[in-house]
């Protein structure tokens, strides 16, 4: 086997193995976010100001948490950022691994804006003003200013290493809602809970070491492999048309249900997601 082909297939499975991840590298002082100050406090703004914990050094969030310390929680304003996890590059941006990406690029189309990418940040993002989302009559009482739609450019198993540029970038709160796939539910399915874990991802691995499990996990099936098949090859290949379109159509139907987040308590939208069905959409389409 030529070296390419090695390293080719080396790469793909330190993909999925999370072997020599990052994922268990700190942040500037050593100290994850969701160790820094409490989750409940860091997503809605808390009771009262942010503050640096005592003895942390210098950390990531330094400059974060002293423009949060001078205003008040009624002032500090909350974005969700809806974090669609995927591997960037041609290889893999047809394959199931990347669903959390389709999500993303779909949101961003329903809201006609693009991608950007800023100098040195390690992941394509997007803003939209919730004004846009939502109907005209409740634009007065949201519970975000904006959606932040992130594509990490870090590969699966390191998609948490962007989270403290994201603190960096936009200084503020934000409430993370994150896309992924799971081979546990089956192509066309979709569950959100309101609390995060790992659910046996190293995306998610990843994640959780930022944020503990302070944020609104999105799993998006897509099925598992055949009886002895890989999951490695199944997770990084392409699904047939059939099993696309079902996808297609998962992504079409969400932005509508996802941005009910603004404007209605999540336990409201989390039941829409988890009572979605497929055959139904499909039978008015």
């Amino acid at each position: 086997m030529k070296q390419s082909q090695k390293q080719n297939l080396k790469l793909k499975s330190n993909i999925l193995s999370g072997e020599g991840s990052p994922d268990a590298v700190l942040p500037q002082g050593g100290v994850p976010v969701h160790q820094l100050i409490p989750t409940s406090d860091l997503l809605s703004g808390g009771s009262a100001p942010l503050s640096l914990p005592r003895n942390t050094g210098r950390t990531f969030l330094a400059p974060v948490f002293r423009l949060f310390s001078k205003q008040s929680p009624h002032q500090i304003k909350r974005s969700l950022c809806i974090l669609g996890l995927g591997n960037p590059g041609r290889e893999y941006q047809n394959t199931r691994h990347n669903i959390g990406f389709w999500l993303a690029d779909e949101l961003a189309r329903h809201a006609s804006v693009r991608f950007r990418k800023r100098p040195f940040s390690p992941y394509l993002h997007a803003k939209i003003p919730a004004q846009r989302l939502v109907p005209q009559g409740d634009a007065e009482d949201l519970h975000f200013d904006e959606l932040i739609l992130v594509k990490p450019l870090t590969y699966m198993n390191r998609s948490g290493k962007v989270i403290p540029h994201l603190f960096r970038q936009f200084g503020k709160p934000m409430q993370f809602l994150v896309a992924v796939d799971n081979m546990d539910l089956n192509p066309g399915t979709i569950r959100m809970k309101k609390r995060g874990g790992t659910a046996g991802h190293n995306g998610l691995k990843s994640v959780v070491h930022y944020l503990d499990k302070g944020f609104w996990p999105l799993y998006m099936g897509i099925g598992r492999p055949e009886k002895d098949g890989s999951v490695i090859e199944h997770v990084l290949g392409t699904a047939e048309e059939s099993e696309m379109e079902r996808y297609r159509r998962i992504t079409r139907d969400l932005p509508e249900i996802l941005f009910t987040l603004f404007t209605s308590p999540v336990e409201q939208t989390i039941e829409r997601i988890n009572t979605y069905s497929i055959s139904e959409i499909s039978a008015g389409a």
